[in-house]
């Protein structure tokens, strides 16, 4: 079973008045926006097994709408400076980064505009690019888009503006498989839930199961729509890190930039948006009552009768605590990734945010 959880509370966002912002957020956590002169698009954190210490992370962004000027580029946090960052390195991409996403602790994947796809390295806290699939996606006219990226160990996928998905191994550099009529709508997202299966989503509010050990290539496993009642077209998608069957959807109703599972806390959703909002989701209190309530069961029993929160009937009778991270801003946020008790997140206004200390 599926859940959709793409609601989201409308806001605004203010533009940093310099270039180091010191902020407080609505649940007392605090941090700061350091303003880096380029519209960012796509933010994650290096993967790293300690994240008990934010102090010498890693973080990638990606640009957008700045031309020729785009770039993808490596920061590392200073803790002892309030959670400031320094740039590392950076290197000029073609077209905008509509996706950025780490096959590794080492090499990240990205999806430009211009239909090509970049395979980058992290050495020594420098950049190099590794490969170039140029041209993955083209429309009849024109280039389309990679609007959407995910990796699973060596392999990833990448989704296109005209529809079409190709898996690839980045360590062969060569396509393992290639949907060219995945979607007849532009593809939104694309997502593993599995290393064998992956998710497609597109602007109907629609989603497919594609399979990649079927020789089939024109009809995925399973369709099916992320509400039962309104059709939202999806902006973004989530997996829960534990359990591959419940998936998160951000809609375009309310324009969700992004929606991210907590990787070591999935009772916590964090979410961005277009109209300038930052959301923090907590579902720990279902956890607790449903640990209640299965209390008096042996451990089977328990295991049987207990799911996924978000799944959870409590979820609806609005025991779910929705809590903005952020101020009222004017320009949208358009990524965020999580680390620990830290968040990371983006966008227009040309800062990024780094929050610690967020409860969890």
């Amino acid at each position: 079973m599926f859940q959709n959880c793409n609601r989201i509370i409308e806001g605004e966002m203010r533009i940093p008045e310099s270039s180091t912002t010191l902020m407080e957020g609505g649940t007392g956590v605090s941090g700061k926006g350091v303003f880096v002169c380029k519209k960012i698009n796509c933010i994650r954190w290096k993967p790293r097994k300690d994240t008990s210490s934010l102090d010498g992370n890693l973080f990638v962004t990606g640009s957008w709408d700045d031309g020729p000027s785009n770039e993808v580029a490596l920061w590392k946090v200073n803790e002892g400076e309030g959670e400031s960052a320094s740039l590392l390195a950076s290197l000029p991409h073609s077209g905008d980064i509509n996706a950025l996403e780490f096959l590794n602790s080492e090499t990240f994947v990205t999806g430009s505009s211009d239909g090509c796809v970049h395979l980058f390295r992290i050495h020594n806290q420098d950049l190099s690019l590794l490969n170039s699939w140029n041209g993955l996606h083209n429309g009849c006219y024109r280039a389309s888009g990679s609007n959407s990226v995910s990796c699973s160990g060596e392999i990833f996928a990448s989704a296109g503006e005209e529809g079409k998905v190709v898996v690839i191994n980045a360590r062969t550099k060569q396509s393992i498989k290639t949907y060219e009529q995945a979607d007849s709508c532009s593809l939104s997202a694309v997502h593993f839930v599995k290393h064998d299966e992956i998710l497609t989503a597109n602007m109907r509010g629609q989603m497919k199961l594609w399979d990649l050990r079927s020789s089939e290539t024109s009809s995925p496993s399973t369709t099916f729509f992320s509400s039962n009642t309104d059709q939202v077209g999806i902006t973004c998608v989530s997996r829960h890190p534990t359990q591959s069957h419940v998936i998160c959807t951000g809609g375009s109703g309310c324009a969700v930039s992004e929606v991210q599972f907590h990787l070591q806390s999935p009772d916590h959703i964090f979410s961005c948006s277009q109209n300038g909002d930052i959301w923090h989701w907590d579902a720990s209190a279902v956890t607790r009552a449903n640990l209640i309530s299965f209390g008096n069961m042996n451990d089977d029993e328990a295991q049987k009768g207990f799911s996924s929160p978000w799944l959870s009937s409590e979820a609806i009778k609005h025991r779910v605590e929705a809590t903005s991270l952020m101020s009222k801003q004017y320009l949208p946020i358009n990524a965020l990734d999580t680390l620990g008790s830290s968040i990371l997140f983006a966008g227009d206004n040309e800062a990024i945010y780094i929050f610690s200390s967020v409860i969890l």
